[in-house]
């Protein structure tokens, strides 16, 4: 029709077209009568006229004018109306969409009219979602329209505004490279005065009247995306084209446009900042294109609604701002360069946009508002500063100082302020967020600002940044350790420094997980004991109450305090026993049976407990339980890892852990590092401590080091006896000083046979303290202070022959009570003394000390040692000498055939020795008197003569060792001095009164034959564990009490050692009528022949006239018993060493009963006066109370059975 008439007024030439225009009228009339129809059979000729009359317009625009065709268009459509059949609303909906994508909607005019009503329409269908699938297409061509019909012309008029704008003095240029997204920028440089253009003012204006019919249309359409996005993944597809047609309506609005939404919002602020977070999950995660679109079109809307809603909920505006800064799709260090070019070039940093409107939003509140709003937003503020951007952080770190001068003035204290920062930092710390340039610039920045604007509370901020500095320091370093899967010592030493700032912080909560951690930690390792330290941390930190504690990993919420403590004491009583530290578990115990018994009343717990407690008791004393050894290790070089640069460790090994297998998993933790000998270390940074050296590199230096036990006193050896089992344990742990030992040859190594020279080989002594005892929540510990001793050769040879008359005594008990065990460990053990390949064993020790030839070479290098520790050593090598007989003696019952040979020759070896050490002696027990008369009251651990000499040498002590402490006892009246001395395990310590000699009882009696080597084991009940006369002592006499005091027994001037030569001498006693010389000199051969070991700790020492005298009452009893008690003398054998006391009983002389008649022959072939199987007699000495003199003949090999005296 239209054609047909476009053609006629052609022909004709006839212009008059109102009549026509009049017809065309007339027709849309009916046909919005036919639309208005309700009649269902008119709905098929309905939905075939909305069908087809959006194909006519374009013809029709030929012959009406577009406005009055919109109005034709907007008529139809209002006679369909709203409450519809489905498929004529269907066709309705089909309809508004070809009408807003036909060319009718070019005009401006034109699309404003039309969108009005269109926008009515949507509104219906989207607040009763109604076809939605439709709806969004309308809507989406509507939008598109609007967009594309303004946006091009304005964005082309800003940059060329932007080009031509003057220059100006008081403004910044705009830069032309700034990307702008949305109208609502461009209005803001409009507004600011930074753009003058008449032109841009108008477009803006423009696009806010035509947006105001989709600006009605928000709310409904906010309201539907809400209602959607609930259920993502069903209606994702119509949620995209929505959010796309919304992000479209938001791009083009203006300041205008968002105050009119504002007045016309029904939705409520806190709903709408949720549903923007929301929408942001809308796109897929890799449309990055898309989700940059997004933010950027959001940032201007977000702003401006904020700003109209500025009294309304901070909270929900800072955490929208927050959750858009640190959005994965705007982090742009994820990217790579060419991406992050790209995306700088396009939309630029949009996290730096989002912070400035952050900042501007923070500058208009109150301190008040401020200090409210750090509880609920102090978190959202560090999310974003620990985005490692710089810019960023140099931004948003200000408002920090912000809230620390609020929390001051409002409430006079940072206390708030800092306990939510550390709750929150603990947080993100430990999902990965944060680095170390963050903790930089967060103790720069506020430092700064601090010093610069001088708050009142300076100081407490300085402290409290810097509390906050460290814990990331912290926290970073346990992330760190992490992501090491070998490095479970850093992580241990990272959780327990986090332990000690949160006790400090008194943060229980976050305390207590970092505790289970650790312990977990520990398990995993095998380190039970250390975990059940760990746990008493909490434990003791619980009370018996019934106050309700909140809720905690592996415990029930509103747990009572009690309950929870039992728990944990019998987690760790359960630990403690995996790890054998039972002893620990003993308070624990008889605290749970107290417990129960006076609070619980509950006897069926306190049984069990008890039960409990009796078999760790039991394990104590019957479990076998090996020693744990430590090792001290020295990290040097600036290269190590800081947790342990330039630290030295002790470390407590595992079970049965030595130096190489230790050596081995160090150097598993650090690949990197290189193993250093002593002489290496020394070579490379001279004698400069771990902390001091800097040296690049990783070095480690490993080695073994002693305990040095402090025994409380309840542990002390005194008048009782206490089991070697029990002290075992306090022996070797709760130790927090160890030392170790390096050699120092001064003067020649060697001497002129080739043999270590004792005398010249000292000892430089390392006394190192820990931090804390182990064993303890760690398995190793800090040394923190070092003294350095020099140990001169006589006492390092008294510590070596205690040592090992320690560790020998121990063997010989272990053997004696556990006979099946594999006999290796005694045989390598004897051979290794005897027949010692490395150190000589007591061989070396007598030539150096005893010789006379050493003593005379001694004199002539000036080298020279006090006559009581030459006594002190000589004692010990006897004690030695008895140690390895009665070894040998065990040794033979067990050894099987094959071994024999093997120990014919240790036993050969151990003659040859002991009499070589009898005939090297002889002048110091001639002298023995003499000794006594020149040592002073007050003595040291060594003292040196020769002073003047050039080649005088001296014993360096650290002055800060104590030289000179009183004991309890007195002689006279005065207090006399003790001796300082070092015990085997290398412990500075004083020597006891010195008639405090304790005897070291033998297990066994051993009767050696030379013929045929065989040695018999005679128990006796009426004899202690070594077989001597045991009055006072019990059968645990030979515990490690006794053993330690083996190593330092001080010396008697009442109480003399002398050996017995075994199968070498023939010990005669005279009888009869010979005369009291005969009997005196009888005596001197008893006391020669007899080992004499005092165990008398309940006595002080007297002085030296009072020994002196009971010296001569003892002769005298022993010259009365040989006269009445001769017949009744037998034959004893000569091992093990006998047991002397003092006392007023008569001494009585015991011989075996198998040996009488061979001692009666032997009798009849002694010479009369003092001569020894021809030995030449020897001169009797006058006894008198002020000197009494042992003097020992020169001894010949003998066939006989020797005599042994024994003193009850």
């Amino acid at each position: 029709i239209v054609q047909s008439r476009i053609l006629y007024s052609k022909a004709t030439g006839e212009q008059n077209d109102e009549h026509f225009l009049n017809d065309l009228r007339h027709l849309f009339k009916l046909f919005e009568s036919m639309l208005a129809n309700d009649d269902e059979k008119a709905i098929p000729l309905q939905e075939t006229f909305l069908g087809s009359f959006p194909g006519a317009l374009e013809q029709l625009m030929r012959v009406m004018d577009p406005r009055e065709l919109a109005q034709v268009v907007t008529s139809l459509l209002g006679s369909v109306g709203f409450h519809l059949p489905p498929q004529l609303s269907k066709a309705k909906l089909i309809f508004m969409r070809q009408v807003a994508d036909s060319s009718l909607l070019i005009n401006q005019a034109v699309r404003m009219q039309i969108s009005e009503i269109f926008c009515r329409h949507l509104m219906i269908y989207i607040t009763n979602s109604e076809r939605l699938e439709l709806c969004y297409d309308v809507l989406e061509t509507l939008t598109a329209k609007v967009h594309d019909n303004h946006w091009p012309s304005i964005y082309r008029l800003y940059h060329l505004t932007i080009k031509n704008q003057p220059q100006q003095d008081d403004q910044p240029r705009l830069n032309n490279n700034q990307k702008v997204i949305s109208i609502g920028e461009i209005g803001i440089h409009s507004k600011s005065g930074m753009i003058q253009a008449n032109q841009l003012d108008l477009a803006l204006m423009n696009v806010a009247n035509e947006l105001e019919p989709f600006v009605k249309l928000m709310d409904p359409l906010l309201r539907l995306l809400d209602k959607l996005v609930r259920d993502l993944n069903n209606d994702r597809p119509i949620i995209q084209h929505y959010y796309n047609c919304l992000l479209t309506i938001l791009k083009l609005m203006g300041k205008a446009s968002f105050e009119q939404f504002a007045a016309r919002r029904q939705m409520d602020y806190l709903t709408l900042c949720e549903l923007i977070k929301s929408l942001r999950a809308v796109y897929y995660r890799d449309w990055s294109i898309m989700q940059l679109t997004s933010h950027a079109i959001l940032e201007h809307p977000i702003d401006e609604i904020s700003r109209l809603e500025f009294t309304q909920q901070p909270n929900s505006y800072i955490h929208l701002i927050v959750n858009f800064i640190t959005h994965p799709t705007l982090q742009l260090e994820t990217f790579s360069e060419r991406k992050k070019g790209n995306v700088l070039t396009v939309f630029g940093d949009l996290r730096l946009k989002f912070g400035s409107q952050m900042i501007k939003y923070w500058q208009n509140l109150s301190e008040a508002k401020i200090c409210e709003l750090i509880p609920t937003s102090l978190q959202s503020f560090l999310d974003a500063a620990l985005i490692p951007n710089p810019d960023l952080q140099r931004m948003l770190l200000p408002l920090f100082y912000d809230m620390m001068n609020a929390d001051d003035h409002i409430k006079s204290d940072l206390r708030q302020f800092e306990r939510c920062l550390i709750d929150h930092l603990d947080l993100y710390m430990n999902l990965d967020r944060g680095n170390t340039k963050f903790v930089m610039n967060f103790e720069t920045i506020l430092t700064n600002l601090i010093e610069a604007r001088l708050p009142t509370w300076k100081s407490n901020g300085l402290k409290t940044v810097n509390s906050v500095s460290r814990l990331m320091h912290l926290l970073l370093s346990y992330r760190q350790s992490l992501e090491d899967f070998d490095g479970k010592s850093k992580q241990m030493i990272c959780l327990v420094d986090l332990l000690g700032f949160y006790k400090e912080q008194d943060r229980i909560d976050i305390y207590l997980k970092y505790l289970f951690k650790l312990c977990d930690i520990h398990l995993d390792a095998g380190y039970h004991t250390e975990a059940a330290f760990t746990l008493k941390l909490y434990a003791d930190e619980l009370r018996w109450c019934n106050r309700s504690l909140s809720a905690l990993d592996g415990f029930r919420p509103d747990e009572q305090e009690w309950k929870r403590k039992e728990a944990l004491y019998h987690r760790i009583i359960h630990y403690f026993d995996l790890g054998k530290c039972w002893e620990e578990s003993i308070s624990l115990c008889k605290e749970l049976a107290s417990f129960y018994e006076n609070y619980l009343v509950d006897y069926e717990k306190v049984s069990g407990t008890l039960k409990r407690l009796a078999q760790l008791l039991d394990n104590i004393l019957t479990e076998h339980r090996p020693e744990s050894e430590y090792f001290r290790v020295e990290f040097l070089g600036s290269d190590h890892p800081d947790f342990v640069r330039g630290k030295e460790l002790i470390y407590r090994g595992g079970e049965y852990e030595r130096l190489a297998a230790f050596m081995q998993r160090i150097k598993s933790e650090f690949p990197g590092a290189r193993m250093l000998s002593v002489k290496e270390r020394k070579s490379l940074v001279g004698d400069k401590t771990a902390k001091n050296c800097t040296i690049p590199g990783q070095y480690l230096v490993i080695s073994n080091v002693k305990p040095v036990p402090f025994l409380q006193d309840t542990f002390k050896p005194g008048h009782r006896i206490i089991n070697d089992k029990i002290l075992q344990y306090y022996l070797n742990n709760r130790l927090d000083t160890f030392s170790y030992d390096l050699p120092i040859v001064k003067g020649e190594s060697k001497d002129k046979s080739g043999e270590i020279d004792m005398r010249n080989l000292w000892v430089g002594r390392w006394i190192l303290k820990l931090k804390k005892q182990l064993p303890d929540i760690l398995p190793w510990a800090e040394v923190v202070s070092r003294e350095y001793i020099e140990i001169s050769p006589i006492t390092n040879a008294i510590e070596t022959v205690s040592a090992m008359n320690v560790e020998l005594s121990k063997l010989i008990l272990s053997y004696s009570k556990e006979a099946s065990k594999q006999l290796s460990p005694l045989t390598m053990r004897l051979q290794g003394v005897l027949e010692a390949a490395v150190n000589g064993g007591p061989a070396v020790i007598i030539n150096a000390f005893f010789k006379r030839s050493s003593q005379d070479e001694g004199a002539c290098d000036q080298v020279v040692f006090d006559s009581e520790s030459l006594l002190k050593l000589r004692n010990l090598i006897k004690q030695q000498f008895t140690l390895l007989e009665s070894g040998l003696g065990l040794h033979s019952r067990l050894a099987p055939p094959e071994v024999m040979p093997l120990h014919t020759r240790l036993v050969e070896r151990l003659d040859t020795l002991r009499r070589s050490f009898i005939e090297e002696t002889v002048q110091v027990e001639n002298n023995y008197d003499t000794l006594f008369q020149h040592v002073p009251a007050t003595r040291n651990a060594d003292k040196l003569s020769g002073a003047g000499s050039s080649g005088e040498q001296q014993t360096l002590i650290n002055s800060s060792s104590p030289s000179h402490l009183n004991n309890l006892d007195e002689v006279d009246g005065r207090p006399s001095k003790g001796l300082q001395h070092h015990d085997a395990n290398g412990n500075v310590c004083l020597m006891d009164n010195d008639d405090q000699i304790y005897s070291h009882p033998s297990e066994i009696n051993i009767l050696c034959s030379k013929e045929n080597h065989k040695q018999q084991i005679t128990p006796n009940d009426t004899k202690n564990e070594f077989g001597s006369p045991s009055q006072n002592l019990t059968t645990n006499s030979s515990s490690l009490s006794t053993l330690a005091i083996l190593g330092n027994m001080p010396l008697n001037h009442r109480a003399r050692m002398s050996i017995t030569p075994s199968k070498e001498m023939n010990a005669t006693l005279y009888r009869g009528s010979s005369g009291l010389s005969q009997l005196q000199e009888s005596t001197e051969l008893r006391n020669r022949a007899a080992r004499r070991l005092t165990y008398d700790s309940n006595r002080l020492s007297a002085d030296l006239s009072k020994s002196l005298t009971l010296n001569s009452r003892r002769l005298a009893a022993a010259s009365n018993v040989g006269k009445s008690s001769s017949s009744a003398q037998q034959v004893a054998p000569p091992l093990p060493p006998r047991i002397f006391t003092h006392s007023k009983q008569h001494t009585i002389a015991t011989q075996s009963q198998s040996s009488v008649s061979e001692h009666s022959q032997q009798q009849q072939q002694t010479p009369p006066k003092g001569a020894l199987n021809g030995s030449p007699s020897l001169p009797r000495k006058n006894l008198s109370a002020n000197q009494s003199k042992i003097v020992v003949p020169q001894q010949r090999t003998t066939t006989t059975k020797p005599t042994v005296i024994r003193e009850g």
